[in-house]
Order: structure tokens, then sequence, then C-alpha cells
């Protein structure tokens, strides 16, 4: 209903008299009601809103876990070089050939 209907329903049930005393009471409860109601419907809108990038960073995050590989973390995994075999011990018989010194 229109404000303007609901002020002349009252007036004639009321009269001119009573009704004037009550209208504008009445005109900003349907007003403030409609700000309510306009206010309750933007905040539907953005609470739909948050729960749709919600959902889109949760498959974000579900697709990121699938890249990273499940297992034994190694060296390399990390950037790190593997470590080289230690060196060899030097063996003084390897300078030799049969009894000689190699040259």
């Amino acid at each position: 209903m229109d404000i303007e209907e609901i002020t002349n329903n009252i007036k004639t049930k009321l009269g001119d008299e009573e009704s004037g005393k009550i209208a504008d009471d009445l005109a900003s409860l349907l007003i403030h009601d409609k700000s309510l109601n306009d206010s309750l419907t933007n905040k539907d809108k953005e609470i739909q809103k948050l729960r749709d990038d919600k959902d889109l960073l949760v498959n974000a995050n579900a697709n990121l876990l699938l890249k990273i590989p499940a297992g034994r973390e190694t060296d390399e995994d990390f950037g790190s070089k593997p470590s080289e075999a230690a060196p060899k011990q030097f063996d003084f018989r390897s300078c030799f050939k049969d009894g000689k010194f190699k040259r």
C-alpha cells in the first residue's frame, strides 16, 4: 500500500482530526520499514558475493594443493645442491707401476 492510501483509509475510519494525529507517525514507520528492507536486501547481496568469493578461493586453494607433490622431501625440492660424495683417499701405490714411478 502507498502512504497516501493508508492516510485516506485512516481519515475515513477516524475522521480528519484524529487521522492527522497518527498519520505522520504511520508515514515515518512505513518509511523506516522501507529503508530496513532495502538495507536487508543490500546485506543479502553482500553476503552472497562473499560466499561466491569464498567458494572461488577454496577452489583456487584446492588447485594449488594438487600441484604440490606428496611424498618424501629431499634437498632438491628446496633448491639446495645434493651433497657430493666424500673424496677418495689418496693411495701412494697408484703412483707406481711395476715398482717404478709413473709419469
